[in-house]
């Protein structure tokens, strides 16, 4: 197991308690480029070609509703038979019943 597929494992395995760097390095390491919002501290925008910007607040822990649309974005980019990212987002549903953007 790379150091890539360790993050992406422990982001998966605990959805409500994922760091803001945790996340950046996975959003980054995928292709995502992060710009800060001029005026708004508080929010960074992740992007990439090809998918919709991605607005992030910037806390040490980002809420499990952002993660969601993170990991929904990266599913296209992610090997499509990855099970474990698909139970997770199964799983995410049930708790959060509203469609993310990338849906």
């Amino acid at each position: 197991m790379n150091k890539l597929d360790s993050l992406l494992s422990r982001i998966l395995n605990r959805p409500f308690e994922v760091r803001f760097e945790a996340l950046d390095n996975l959003l980054k390491s995928y292709g995502f480029e992060c710009r800060r919002v001029s005026g708004v501290g508080s929010h960074v925008i992740y992007k990439r070609a090809g998918f919709r910007p991605l607005p992030i607040p910037n806390k040490q822990l980002v809420k499990s509703c952002f993660v969601k649309q993170a990991l929904a974005m990266l599913q296209e980019l992610i090997e499509p038979d990855d099970e474990l990212v698909n139970s997770w987002l199964r799983r995410l549903t049930n708790i959060f019943p509203y469609p993310t953007p990338a849906s």
